[in-house]
């Protein structure tokens, strides 16, 4: 699959995307960051590079990206009725807290499964396989703040 992105034969899913840069510790937004030599980074609305699955029930808008000094990602996600997204577990020692805007989420992290309202907050440890998914007729929106290992995405 490598070879075949390499070389333009295929465009990778967001899916292989994520399996890609998990196999080489490297955030995702890695994929999307621009060099940023100057103390304060102003991106605007139409700059951020939205990511949206095959299927189109799953978009994500990076708000914050890494390498900033904050050292976390932030993503706005929208997931579609009945769209959802599974992620393999991360570098050792990250952690990502969703918190939910509107709609409903099922979160999966490990064996664990947790249904999150409007308000609703869930801190996990990242290095679990983790998931997803819209619940009900209605659409799912949150934000997900994502905090590497201090080993990888780390810019302290």
């Amino acid at each position: 699959m490598l070879s075949q992105v390499e070389t333009g034969k295929t465009t990778p899913t967001i899916a292989v995307l994520w399996k890609i840069v998990t196999g080489f510790g490297v955030p995702f937004s890695e994929l999307l960051r621009e060099d940023e030599s100057a103390r304060t980074v102003v991106v605007r609305r139409g700059a951020r590079p939205a990511l949206t699955s095959a299927d189109r029930k799953f978009h994500s808008i990076p708000i914050i990206l890494a390498g900033t000094p904050l050292g976390v990602e932030l993503y706005r996600i929208t997931l579609e009725p009945q769209g959802g997204s599974s992620s393999p577990a991360h570098a050792a020692g990250t952690w990502e807290m969703a918190c939910v805007e509107q709609g409903k989420l099922r979160l999966v992290v490990g064996q664990e499964e947790h249904v999150l309202e409007p308000g609703d907050t869930a801190t996990f440890p990242a290095d679990l396989e983790h998931s997803y998914s819209a619940v009900g007729p209605s659409k799912c929106v949150f934000y997900d703040l994502v905090r590497y290992g201090s080993h990888v995405g780390a810019t302290h």
